[in-house]
């Protein structure tokens, strides 16, 4: 409470949307406290200078948002989750699209690509808490000049609190601390596993993507028989050539992994694919490099699962030396896990 007086007391902050979650006494969500000044909370990319209050999309309370969603034909409207892919996997709220994000530098790729059809519909956008939704709604109608646009003041979080059911939102809320998660008392799990497709809708920071490191849903049963080689929808054709681990194959399986990767490249053409032949390109490199190791006399060595992070054996390290699943004893590690909201 003191903190909050002292803040509304200094005119820049004054009318801050505070937001407040039951948390068990004692219990610490994250495993730090950092102060930073940042010129984004959530890095966006976007280099145009854009008016958020000026240009940014209509706020509609939980209530206005729920019965504009209710009232509005389907074909009239695009609902847009400005969230990350990971994120909507475990919730959104239904008919909502999925814009494949892995982080939110995409959403201008998006919003350009799909410029005609929000130019000729209802825009309506969520995110966690609405803060997201502020430059990118903006955004949005910066590309597509007098699109209607309208975004769930708030987000999920407020939305949530109003509708204590659920109401239109399915599944769980990610929610960038140690909860991981929230979700109402009665819910569908809306999520699949990426290695079975059998209902899952947990995510947790030992289950990333081998190349990206984007959060991966992957249920435990699952879990408890890999080695933790995991793909994001965006990299599923990785799979079977795409390894972080080197160390546990010997040369033909390596010269098999280098023929596959090139294939991959080969296939990768277009301005928009840029990122992606360099990732291949780098992981061909190495490839090469083990296969020179090996006949240099390395030894190939027993598998075992390690943490994709961090690089210690999983058992030591289950995925808590980054983001907000790092134990306070680790030190803090590479990764990524953008700020939500």
């Amino acid at each position: 409470d003191a903190y909050i007086e002292w803040m509304e007391g200094q005119e820049e902050f004054r009318g801050i949307d505070w937001k407040w979650s039951d948390v068990p006494a004692g219990e610490a969500l994250f495993p730090d406290l950092v102060v930073k000044e940042q010129a984004e909370i959530v890095s966006t990319g976007i280099q145009e200078k854009l008016d958020v209050q000026g240009q940014g999309g209509k706020h509609l309370t939980p209530e206005e948002f729920h019965q504009a969603l209710e009232e509005t034909p389907a074909e009239d409207v695009i609902l847009l989750d400005v969230r990350n892919s990971y994120e909507y996997a475990i919730g959104h709220f239904q008919g909502a699209v999925d814009p494949q994000m892995r982080h939110t530098v995409q959403w201008q790729k998006y919003v350009r690509e799909n410029a005609p059809v929000l130019a000729k519909k209802k825009v309506m956008m969520y995110c966690t808490g609405g803060i997201r939704c502020e430059k990118a709604s903006a955004y949005v109608r910066h590309v597509v000049p007098g699109a209607d646009v309208s975004q769930l003041q708030g987000g999920i979080h407020r939305y949530l609190e109003t509708f204590e059911d659920g109401g239109l939102f399915k599944g769980s809320n990610f929610v960038f601390d140690k909860r991981v998660a929230t979700a109402p008392a009665q819910t569908d799990v809306v999520g699949d596993c990426s290695e079975c497709s059998r209902p899952w809708g947990q995510l947790d920071g030992g289950r990333v993507c081998v190349v990206c490191k984007a959060l991966v849903n992957v249920c435990y049963s699952c879990d408890e028989i890999s080695l933790g080689e995991y793909f994001c929808t965006s990299h599923q054709d990785f799979r079977g050539c795409y390894f972080h681990f080197l160390d546990r194959f010997d040369a033909p399986a390596l010269q098999d992994q280098a023929s596959a990767l090139k294939k991959l490249l080969d296939a990768a053409v277009g301005t928009g694919k840029k990122n992606r032949r360099n990732t291949i390109r780098k992981q061909i490199e190495v490839v090469e490099r083990r296969l020179v190791a090996l006949e240099e006399g390395a030894e190939v060595a027993e598998a075992q699962r390690r943490c994709r992070v961090c690089g210690d054996s999983f058992e030591a390290c289950p995925g808590r030396c980054w983001g907000f699943w790092r134990e306070a004893a680790r030190p803090a590690r590479p990764g990524r896990c953008e700020a939500g909201g």
